[in-house]
């Protein structure tokens, strides 16, 4: 027992020896030693100093129970220790460990060897194995144990021209996002894509891509076209890359370069990609800049409205908190730069779950009476009877400016507007010292005012001042017998001071508006020459022109007038004929007779005043006026004069034709034939005589069909290509 003792202590202490021997020649910088190490290993595995100090301090423990097989390996590395000491090194080294075995008590415990210090000062030089003054820069290469490691001397010589990753970010803007990879050192790029993955890839040689670089990036929360960022670099290269992860439907990003940078542009051009560079970083408070969130810009519009919220959901739940620590919660929740007053003071209980933080802000002001001003996008929170009072005092400067401000002088010249008109409502525009003056000769107006007023007087006269549109109006004045009207299916009745137009057809009835109806018919057998017309819905006057030019042939219409108009809208638009009848005038002068004529003039007027509504129809004002000859005095020769008027008003579409009627004419002629002589005989002339009545009835119509002319349009072309 004691033999095998001694022979584990022996061994224990070449192990030592052997431990210091090569801890002195790493310490020395040698490169030799990486590579001895690396054939000790034999199969692969790396021998390291801190699993050979592990052994060296279980050892002791071990030593009463270790086996035959155990001081093999022992002596395995007593074998070592030559080939680490070729220069001569290995007879001192055994001579020394032959002192320390003879030296030994066989009563030395079995831990006594681990009290020489040299066995604790032989790990010092562990750091600098680890560590040491010339070597590669990036830390892949020296934490994987597992992977063989490139020469120390090779990487020491290509560090120097290697460049560091040193951060990479993704700038969100509206053109879809800009990835910035930036180095220390100056760099290439490469890129590449894979269509079936969407995904590109770039590549930087001769580049170190630091371990905490080595991370993906989640940008699926940002609106844009990527997705995802995935840098890596495989151990043991120098090639770093960065996968761009596309969604779907995006375009094929533009990489470009400047200096150090490579930036990665989700652009389709090159010109988005510069309106990219100069739009620069989104701000964080994006909510309140959109101009929906916090929009009253006074403090009657914040007490009165604020019922629509349009920010960021956010939860907080909080019992007697210091208010100013609860704007301090929303501030950093939503991101809007926020300034708090010294009067904001108190406490606050919340309990708010998932609402606009607009919501939550507003809620919390108005709990402690407290409002907010908004310059730009910075928000100041105040006691509302401060800001009162600040509203107040901004309000008696800018009225205090207005006093002092110089006034202008202004010409508008006028064009289609009435200047008079033009005045009385531009009056209410101006301030106290501003008036304004009329010039007729020019058809100007002259405003006298501040700057800003100018402005908005401006803007009244140009939508004003707009040319306004015109009507052409064509009639056709029409008297038709009876026989006419039943062929048309034309039935005229009263009601009121209004017409209303019926008939028998079997089409059903066209309402003219607010009064006016007409009943279509179609074509019968015993009218060959009227052509099927549908009063009211006519789109043209070609088809009634040809109606009444057939049935003037067949003597039951009259065709009096056919006139053409065109007027303004809302202005009245005249039409007049007038007809001198003679009269005959007998007077006694003595015993002779004198006998003289006279005219006495019968007129026909149609007033019409067109509106043109805003979906394009066209609302008419009609008042029609006709004078005839009525029954003859036998005894003066004078007739009298009988006088036929319609006044309505119809609602008519652009293009349509719309009836006027209810003047009304009856004509009866008795007359008696017979055999001369013969008639005459009493009681026995009846046999030889006839009498005969005849009596007509006719009536006036007026047709109408307004047509609206745009301002292209020439008016004259359509006055002068009247059909005949």
């Amino acid at each position: 027992m004691k033999e095998l003792t001694r022979w584990a202590l022996m061994a224990l202490m070449t192990l030592s020896l052997a431990a210091c021997v090569g801890g002195g020649r790493s310490s020395d910088g040698d490169d030799d030693f990486a590579a001895e190490s690396d054939s000790l290993d034999g199969g692969g595995a790396t021998a390291s100093a801190d699993d050979e100090f592990s052994d060296f301090d279980d050892a002791p423990a071990q030593a009463a129970s270790s086996s035959p097989s155990e001081s093999a390996d022992d002596f395995s590395l007593d074998d070592e220790t030559p080939a680490n000491n070729a220069d001569g090194g290995a007879a001192t080294t055994a001579n020394n460990d032959d002192l320390s075995v003879d030296d030994l008590s066989l009563d030395t415990p079995a831990d006594l060897p681990a009290e020489p210090a040299p066995v604790d000062q032989a790990a010092t030089p562990e750091p600098e194995y680890e560590e040491p003054p010339v070597v590669s820069t990036e830390p892949s290469m020296q934490e994987e144990p597992s992977a063989p490691e490139p020469p120390p001397a090779i990487a020491a010589s290509s560090s120097s021209s290697l460049s560091t990753i040193t951060s990479i970010r993704y700038r969100a803007n509206d053109t879809g996002g800009t990835v910035l990879i930036e180095a220390n050192g100056p760099i290439s790029y490469s890129t590449r894509m894979n269509p079936e993955l969407k995904q590109m890839i770039v590549e930087i040689p001769e580049s170190i891509l630091p371990k905490r670089l080595q991370r993906p990036l989640n940008t699926r929360d940002i609106q844009g076209t990527v997705g995802a960022i995935d840098p890596y670099q495989n151990s043991g290269s120098n090639v770093s890359r960065f996968v761009i992860q596309l969604r779907d439907g995006a375009p094929d990003p533009v990489v470009q370069q400047e200096g150090n940078t490579v930036l990665i542009v989700a652009n389709t051009t090159p010109e988005d990609y510069q309106a990219t560079l100069t739009r620069g970083e989104e701000p964080v408070n994006a909510d309140l800049n959109s101009g929906q969130v916090l929009a009253s810009h006074s403090l009657d519009e914040y007490l009165a409205n604020n019922t629509k919220f349009y920010g960021k959901k956010i939860s907080i739940e909080v019992s007697n908190m210091d208010v100013s620590d609860a704007f301090r919660f929303i501030t950093e929740e939503s991101g809007v730069n926020m300034v708090l007053a010294e009067d904001v003071k108190g406490t606050v209980s919340l309990k708010l779950r998932q609402v606009p933080w607009d919501q939550a802000l507003v809620v919390l002001m108005k709990a402690k009476s407290l409002g907010y001003t908004r310059q730009g996008n910075v928000l100041r929170i105040a006691p509302l009877d401060q800001l009162r009072k600040e509203e107040d005092e901004a309000t008696k400067i800018a009225l205090s400016r207005r006093t002092v401000e110089p006034l202008k002088v202004r010409v508008y010249p006028v064009s289609y507007a009435q200047v008079d008109d033009l005045e009385k409502k531009v009056q209410s525009f101006l301030s106290e010292r501003g008036k304004v003056v009329v010039d007729k000769r020019t058809n100007s107006v002259i405003v006298t005012d501040m700057d800003d007023n100018l402005t908005r007087v401006g803007q009244l006269i140009q939508s004003l001042d707009l040319q306004p549109p015109q009507v052409l109006i064509e009639g056709r004045i029409v008297e038709a017998k009876e026989s006419f009207l039943r062929s048309v299916g034309v039935n005229w009745g009263m009601n009121g001071g209004s017409f209303a137009v019926g008939g028998t057809g079997p089409q059903g009835p066209i309402a003219l508006r607010p009064t006016l109806g007409i009943n279509p018919i179609t074509k019968s057998a015993g009218s060959a020459g009227i052509l099927g017309i549908t009063f009211g819905t006519l789109d043209g006057l070609g088809n009634l022109n040809a109606t009444l030019a057939l049935s003037e042939q067949e003597g039951q219409v009259k065709i009096i007038s056919s006139p053409r108009i065109l007027a303004m809208s809302n202005e009245k638009a005249k039409i007049v004929q007038s007809t001198e009848v003679p009269v005959k005038q007998v007077t006694q002068n003595g015993t002779s007779t004198e006998v003289t004529f006279t005219f006495k003039p019968l007129e026909m007027f149609l007033d019409v005043t067109p509106q043109i509504t805003a979906d394009a129809s066209v609302m008419m004002k009609v008042q029609m006026k006709r004078q005839f000859p009525g029954e003859r005095d036998p005894t003066t020769s004078e007739f009298a004069v009988n006088t036929r008027e319609a006044d309505t008003r119809v609602l008519v579409k652009n293009g349509e034709t719309a009836v006027i009627g209810g003047v009304y004419q009856s004509d009866m002629t008795e007359g008696e034939t017979g055999v001369p002589w013969l008639r005459d005989i009493p009681v026995l002339g009846g046999l030889f005589r006839a009498r005969t009545t005849s009596r007509e009835k006719t009536e006036l119509l007026v047709f109408l069909t307004p047509r609206i002319v745009s301002s292209g349009d020439r008016g004259s072309e359509n006055l002068t290509n009247t059909d005949r």
